[in-house]
């Protein structure tokens, strides 16, 4: 029998994205400049659309009693909203570092796993499959910053998304919150055509976009869809959208809520889909899941699990 519960077994699913990148920046921002100087450590919520890009650094209200912390968070012109302190940026400077991730997201295969600071320096991480080595490649040559170093700090096999979101939760507490989506009505189809496939996907974006810009993954098995690009067995990219999916999408950039991972997984004939983000969040995001169910009457969004990410991965 296969070890680790429902979870890990969910995650092995996204092994097919088997190679990663790290690459990191220091651009010389007052917010980093406080994070070198206060040794400041934080995820980051990153959002990009068109030629706009925000972040968004949270520190749960009591941390705050930590002085180095707080002056940093002052500096910073931080907000206490719901036990949260957030700090809000439109990225303004480092337009070439954005330019790559942009270029990097558009490659088929390649997510956004993960952006975090640490003192001083901004990470960003991506998986992707071996496959769309050359772009991915291209991408880092073709930086053409000249005021701020790109680093990379690691380009090479992946351990697989279960290890990676474990690095996260040693740094910063994860939980995940799992439904499904399901509605009666045949106009209202979950998948945009996708209807009688099985497969799994993750948003490309963690906190997701205006469409569902997703890698799909499934068990080997040819998708039928000609709007789908195949880019290895079982690894597939597509675009597409879900009136209750993109309206989740658009009310977690709207309230400067921060996500780790959007899994999405359809399969007889219901739409599952599961919110990996930082545990500070968990009661926000619940709150936003009932005030959409209530705009959309014709579907329903049935919880059924809460948990932190170790319960997640280990139970049944």
């Amino acid at each position: 029998m296969e070890e680790g519960g429902y979870g890990h077994r969910i995650l092995k699913k996204l092994n097919g994205l088997n190679w990663k990148l790290i690459a990191s920046i220091e651009p010389g921002t007052e917010v980093s400049k406080a994070s070198r100087k206060f040794d400041i450590k934080s995820e980051i919520g990153f959002h990009l659309e068109g030629n706009e890009a925000e972040i968004n650094l949270y520190f749960p209200a009591e941390s705050s009693t930590e002085r180095d912390l707080a002056i940093f968070i002052s500096k910073s012109g931080g907000i206490l909203e719901n036990g949260i302190w957030r700090i809000h940026r439109k990225v303004t400077k480092s337009r070439d570092y954005i330019d790559t991730v942009r270029e990097l997201i558009n490659i088929p295969s390649c997510v956004l796993s993960s952006v975090w600071i640490d003192k001083g320096r901004y990470f960003t991480e991506f998986l992707f499959s071996y496959r769309d080595m050359d772009s991915v490649s291209k991408a880092i040559i073709g930086f053409k910053g000249e005021q701020w170093k790109l680093n990379i700090e690691y380009l090479g096999p992946s351990e697989g998304y279960e290890r990676i979101l474990n690095i996260v939760d040693n740094r910063n507490p994860l939980s995940v919150i799992q439904m499904t989506l399901k509605t009666e009505s045949s106009e209202k189809q979950l998948t945009d055509n996708l209807l009688n496939e099985r497969w799994l996907r993750i948003l490309k974006m963690p906190l997701g976009t205006k469409s569902i810009d997703a890698v799909y993954l499934t068990d080997g098995y040819e998708f039928k869809n000609p709007r789908i690009i195949k880019i290895d067995d079982g690894v597939y990219y597509g675009k597409t959208k879900n009136e209750v999916v993109n309206a989740i999408n658009d009310e977690i950039i709207r309230r400067n809520i921060v996500t780790l991972s959007r899994v999405q997984m359809f399969e007889d004939s219901v739409l599952k889909t599961f919110i990996i983000a930082p545990t500070v969040f968990t009661e926000e995001i619940l709150r936003l899941i009932s005030d959409t169910e209530k705009k959309f009457t014709d579907w329903k969004i049935e919880l059924e699990r809460i948990e932190t990410l170790k319960e997640w991965l280990d139970r049944e």
